[in-house]
């Protein structure tokens, strides 16, 4: 073409290993780009068809440059932070940065960051979901003439705000202070160079302290001194939190303590817990951390009778997420051993004899029933939220234990079969001996479902919200306790 030679064919290139740190965390292994280049020789050119694939990551898209304006638009998937779709603009000397994670992990969800180029260096806005509630953060990389600086303009979550600004020093290190405050809470993050050494010193502390989620959390204290040092040999930790008087729904724990030591890759946690739900608990043990596996032990009582993991129970992350390795929880009557996956996909495997249902209340306080579960349970839930898998379940002695209601025990044997083109449920409600009530229910393909609990999380608001984005119009209720379904 006119200018300079014209170019068209396909592309490939293959690195052994990504330079920038991020992207190699992301690609987990050897990268190969490819595409089909068209060049006019004008100073326009494009990469139709690209794709980006190493093991942790698979993306497809197109790109182009004209001048020196940019045009990129790729979407896929990584095994690190799940789907995620980008778009770059503007030019080289400003690009403009678009990306989207609906389910990063780590409890976020639909996580949008805009990153922008400018003369002093970049604008950065963050927002999305958390297990908190929404968050959205705005700030600026200074790296442009004198050091470079990090800055977070705004940061809210919670009920809580935060700013602050770090700088590096001539030894490389930050220096500086974010902070973190509002709704009883005072918390600080103060970075400093400890010889060469990149340290991070986290202080917090709470006086009647309320969290405005879903099911509010109260906290009469709350104490938080924990020291981070980031040699090269890797990280290293030390610290100590202390709560007390947190109250959650019907939930109250009495007292929170834990350490922390973590050096050369391992590490160590020990905790200890006493509260009341139904009934009083307590609970203490030892987290050991090394690589990519973590072994909780832990013992304890609820309700004056013993409660422990027979064997500790082991975490390793996996390509997936994190596998639960089988592990049981025996009590003074039952034992429930669980085993699965937690990520992207989740599965769980579960095994229960004659578990008190009290002990599911200390951890969802709303659900105020009574009585003692058995049977089995296979489940995966695939990314896109449809169940699959047979639950054999049976309640004995199934009651509501409210101090204000109050209920004859039944005993109820519920048979699920779950696949994405359909479900079949089958109930029966027994009590003194005779049926007095069957059910059997057929759910067809495609139909969206969200558990919602008014005292608890997953909660109601997010729930709605989650449908609401997703263009729901119509919704069906369906309660699942017996006080409002009518089962006792």
């Amino acid at each position: 073409g006119p200018g300079g030679a014209s170019l068209t064919g396909p592309v490939t290139l293959k690195l052994a290993r990504a330079e920038n740190s991020t992207l190699a965390r992301l690609a987990d292994g050897p990268l190969q780009l490819a595409g089909q280049l068209v060049a006019d020789g004008s100073g326009r050119a494009a990469l139709n068809g690209l794709s980006l694939a190493a093991p942790g990551l698979a993306l497809k898209g197109s790109a182009s440059l004209a001048g020196s304006a940019i045009m990129v638009n790729a979407g896929g998937t990584t095994q690190m932070l799940g789907p995620v779709q980008l778009a770059a603009s503007g030019t080289l000397a400003r690009p403009a940065l678009r990306i989207a994670l609906p389910r990063p992990g780590y409890g976020l969800r639909d996580v949008t960051a805009n990153v922008d180029g400018s003369d002093a260096g970049w604008q950065l806005a963050l927002a999305g979901g958390s297990p908190a509630g929404p968050f959205r953060a705005a700030g600026q990389i200074v790296s442009g003439a004198g050091p470079l600086a990090i800055a977070v303009d705004t940061l809210s979550i919670a009920g809580l705000t935060g700013q602050g600004r770090v700088v590096q020093t001539a030894a490389g290190p930050f220096a500086g202070r974010f902070a973190l405050a509002g709704s009883g809470l005072d918390g600080e993050a103060v970075l400093d160079d400890a010889e060469g050494v990149q340290r991070i010193h986290l202080l917090g502390k709470g006086r009647a302290a309320r969290l405005a989620l879903d099911t509010p959390i109260t906290v009469d204290s709350a104490d938080l001194d924990l020291t981070i040092l980031l040699p090269a040999e890797g990280p290293q930790a030390k610290g100590t939190v202390a709560l007390a008087g947190v109250e959650r729904g019907s939930l109250w724990v009495e007292q929170v303590e834990a350490r922390l030591a973590w050096a050369a890759g391992k590490g160590d946690a020990r905790f200890s817990m006493k509260g009341q739900s139904d009934a009083p608990f307590a609970l203490a043990g030892s987290v050991a951390l090394a690589g990519d596996d973590i072994s909780i032990a832990a013992d304890g009582s609820y309700d004056g009778r013993p409660l422990r993991l027979a064997t500790p129970a082991v975490l390793t992350r996996v390509a997936e997420g994190w596998r639960l390795a089988p592990a049981t929880l025996t009590t003074g009557e039952g034992s429930a051993t669980l085993s699965g996956i937690y990520g992207q996909r989740q599965s769980w495997q579960a095994r229960f004899d004659k578990v008190s249902l009290g002990l599911v209340a200390a951890f969802y306080p709303s659900i105020d029933l009574a009585g003692r579960l058995s049977g089995t349970l296979d489940i995966t839930v695939d990314e896109g939220g449809a169940p699959r898998g047979i639950a054999a379940l049976k309640v004995n002695g199934l009651s509501r234990t409210g101090v204000a209601t109050s209920s004859r025990p039944i005993e109820l044997g519920v048979n699920a079969n779950l696949a994405p083109q359909g479900s079949i449920v089958k109930a029966v409600v027994v009590r003194a001996g005779a049926v007095e009530g069957r059910v059997q229910a057929r759910l067809g393909a495609a139909i969206p479902v969200e558990l919602a609990m008014t005292d608890g999380e997953p909660g109601v608001a997010s729930a709605l919200a989650r449908r609401k984005a997703a263009g729901v119009t119509r919704l069906l209720l369906l309660p699942l306790y017996p006080q409002f379904s009518a089962t006792t």
